[in-house]
């Protein structure tokens, strides 16, 4: 019977391998999806134990080569929170017949995971997101087509690959997998309560997010959010959801101390951000679109990057560079942060915006720095004072 506590990352393979159905994934007073056993159900088969990645960590393998890239497809770059990599390869698996999971912002802005089987949705993968996604029953499902004889493409949060495998407890030629560099992931109830809040100042309801809006270039997007009135609201750093999440206050307790680190990964392709492609690739100018860092741990994968080549920007990059000026999350742990109790707990008696001025205040300096960044890019100056704060590092 599963009972890991806190360790619990979300994953469910636990709730999918379950042939009795006596696990459920139910909310914690902080809104995270934790296995809850029914134990007159229960037999007792252990099978929940022996799938479950935190006690079970399967030995990942180290990468065979790494990249930075971003699609050729201007549209996609411009709307990818990076360089657009998941594009050309959800479209080269539905191409061959197969079937695409990643996350998705649903049409009750929720983040959940979905398969898709067709072109029309691949975008709706796209971008990052920053909550913890609901899984349902994605793992039954992606191994009936596995079965199937179809190839799966599947995204995820590492210990959401990991859980995968697991469940699936086959290495299975016909299933890619892509785990994504996150340093933590935020719970679905302080979505939805900055969600009703960010509606209740617009006296709208929501109609479009992009957690990752590039309207001031790739190293300054913004969460943007459309609103049915037709109004936009896009912010940063004094964005109270996006305030929690850069300060690290609002993670899953299991991301501070991640079983899913290093280099070495379970996965085909582990993809993170490329800030500073220019050090470590033969690239001459960052022009502030994006590009993606791309760790192959597979020839698979290998071979399947060789065969879309085409449809990308490759440069060729020294793995312990990327990881280096670009890559810390791949290593490293989030720092725990000792007021997050506190957050989550306020958070349960007042509104978003009260519980973060409390605890990771916003000041007058905050919102004039942003000010001024919105109006040095639309006078052209803010690469430019970038570029001269770098020269000017790059001399001390």
């Amino acid at each position: 019977m599963i009972s890991i506590g806190e360790k619990c990352c979300g994953c469910t393979a636990c709730y999918a391998i379950c042939k009795k159905k006596c696990i459920n994934m139910l909310p914690n007073d902080e809104g995270f999806l934790y296995p809850v056993v029914d134990v007159k159900k229960c037999v007792n088969c252990g099978l929940c134990d022996k799938v479950c990645p935190i006690e079970n960590k399967i030995q990942g393998v180290s990468p065979i080569r790494s990249v930075v890239l971003r699609t050729k497809v201007e549209e996609d770059v411009l709307n990818s929170a990076s360089g657009g990599f998941s594009i050309p390869l959800a479209n080269y698996v539905i191409k061959n017949g197969g079937v695409v999971c990643g996350a998705i912002i649903n049409e009750k802005h929720e983040v959940q995971h979905k398969l898709i089987d067709n072109y029309e949705d691949i975008n709706l993968i796209r971008g990052s997101k920053y909550v913890q996604s609901y899984m349902n029953n994605c793992f039954q499902e992606i191994k009936n087509k596995i079965v199937e004889g179809k190839k799966v493409l599947f995204f995820g949060t590492p210990c959401q690959v990991y859980g995968l495998k697991k469940y699936l407890n086959y290495d299975y030629d016909n299933l890619i997998t892509v785990d994504l560099v996150c340093k933590g992931v935020a719970s679905p109830k302080l979505w939805e309560k900055y969600l009703n809040y960010r509606e209740e100042k617009q006296q709208s309801k929501v109609d479009y997010i992009n957690f990752r809006k590039k309207n001031r270039g790739y190293h300054s997007a913004d969460l943007e959010i459309k609103f049915k009135n037709s109004s936009v609201y896009a912010k940063n750093k004094t964005d109270f959801f996006m305030r929690s999440y850069i300060n690290s206050i609002c993670m899953r307790k299991s991301c501070y101390q991640c079983n899913f680190k290093g280099k070495d990964r379970c996965s085909d392709f582990t993809i993170f951000d490329a800030w500073n492609a220019t050090k470590y690739t033969s690239l001459k100018k960052d022009d502030d679109k994006g590009y993606t860092n791309v760790l192959i741990h597979t020839n698979k994968g290998n071979e399947i990057l060789n065969e879309i080549s085409n449809m990308y920007k490759i440069y060729e990059s020294d793995i312990s560079k990327a990881i280096f000026y670009d890559g810390v999350m791949v290593d490293n742990q989030t720092e725990y942060m000792k007021q997050r109790e506190k957050f989550y707990e306020l958070l349960n008696q007042k509104k978003i915006d009260e519980t973060v001025q409390i605890l990771l205040p916003i000041k007058t300096i905050d919102v004039f720095m942003e000010l001024i960044k919105k109006i040095l890019y639309k006078l052209g100056l803010l690469n430019l004072i970038k570029k001269l704060k770098e020269g000017l590092n790059g001399k001390n």
